[in-house]
């Protein structure tokens, strides 16, 4: 797959999925309005991912809690993103599409799942960091070209 590729697929999701109401906050950064879903497009890799807590303090908990989400999914990652204003960390799940490595067909049914998934996997994943204080990402940021912001540099 070739990063133009990936663009398409984007692109396809998009007409798809959202009726045009998909919003292009910067050259390759694709808010879709699904519970805030993103597409991230580079040079050498293509994501699509979501913001799921923030708030949180790094500690032994947070990571293990982290450590879990990644055995127990079936698709992507979720990682501790660092970078709050306030020190804080979030974390976001994300799939990474290494264009010399995937396949159009194959990046558009995942991205399309992902999508489809997104407000069920972010509950998900949510419920492991119970006890950890952590404020759910969409209600901490309501701003959406602010939170851009913040995923394109955690994501990314």
């Amino acid at each position: 797959m070739h990063k133009s590729e990936f663009v398409e697929v984007v692109n396809r999701l998009v007409a798809a999925k959202c009726s045009g109401r998909a919003v292009t906050v910067l050259d390759g950064l694709v808010y879709l309005p699904n519970d805030s879903v993103f597409s991230l497009v580079d040079e050498e890799l293509g994501v699509f991912g979501f913001g799921i807590a923030s708030g949180l303090s790094l500690s032994p908990n947070l990571v293990a809690a982290v450590s879990k989400m990644n055995r127990q999914s079936r698709m992507g990652g979720c990682w501790i993103a660092e970078g709050a204003r306030d020190g804080t960390f979030s974390v976001v799940f994300g799939m990474k599409f290494f264009y010399g490595l995937s396949h159009p067909q194959a990046a558009e049914a995942q991205a399309q799942g992902v999508y489809d998934a997104a407000p069920s996997l972010r509950d998900w994943y949510f419920s492991y960091l119970e006890g950890l204080s952590a404020a759910n990402f969409l209600e901490r940021e309501t701003d959406v070209t602010r939170r851009s912001f913040a995923l394109v540099s955690y994501l990314g």
